[in-house]
């Protein structure tokens, strides 16, 4: 019996080696890893195929720029969709922003009822700022527009969402989403 007890264990332990080698893949067989996709692609909003043309005597998108919304409120977005180089101060980044709607009244309403609000989509960060109460703009090149202001705490992807006349009967509401880059 004795001589059976080695015998037992050399091929106890060559069974052994085999399986072990079968389960170990050779380095050959093992794919290279995959390099995780933690890239963000900001959905900016894009010229529409319809593209907006507000009536007369409403001008033009500046060049680079497209009028977004409708005759209820609208707005010019980058076509690239990046606002870039915007001045920084203790609140973020900051942007004026002029809203166009049909019919709006800067002598009836100076101070319209806008109000602007928004989120960061590739990050935490705090609110948007809209700059409360807004005003009035107007020129011939221009028209009458509302105007305010908005501050972004930082670069990166925003979704913005600008409301007129949120305590009237008369609410128009645009959304749209730009990158902010320095």
């Amino acid at each position: 019996m004795l001589r059976s007890k080695p015998l037992f264990h050399f091929i106890f332990c060559l069974l052994s080696a085999a399986l072990l080698s079968a389960c170990t893949p050779n380095a050959a067989d093992i794919p290279p890893p995959q390099a995780e996709s933690t890239a963000f692609t900001c959905p900016v909003s894009q010229l529409a195929s319809q593209a907006f043309t507000p009536p007369q005597p409403y001008p033009s998108p500046p060049d680079g720029y497209f009028w977004h919304g409708s005759d209820a409120l609208w707005t010019g977005l980058p076509v690239d969709g990046v606002w870039r180089g915007l001045p920084r101060n203790e609140d973020g980044y900051g942007q004026k922003m002029m809203v166009w709607r049909v019919g709006y009244d800067p002598s009836a309403e100076p101070q319209p009822d806008l109000t602007v609000a928004g989120r960061r989509l590739d990050a935490d960060a705090p609110p948007l700022t809209g700059h409360v109460p807004a005003t009035h703009a107007f020129g011939p090149d221009i028209h009458s527009a509302m105007l305010t202001g908005i501050s972004f705490a930082s670069t990166g992807c925003w979704e913005v969402s600008v409301t007129y006349g949120a305590d009237s009967g008369d609410k128009s509401k645009i959304t749209f989403v730009v990158q902010i880059e320095d």
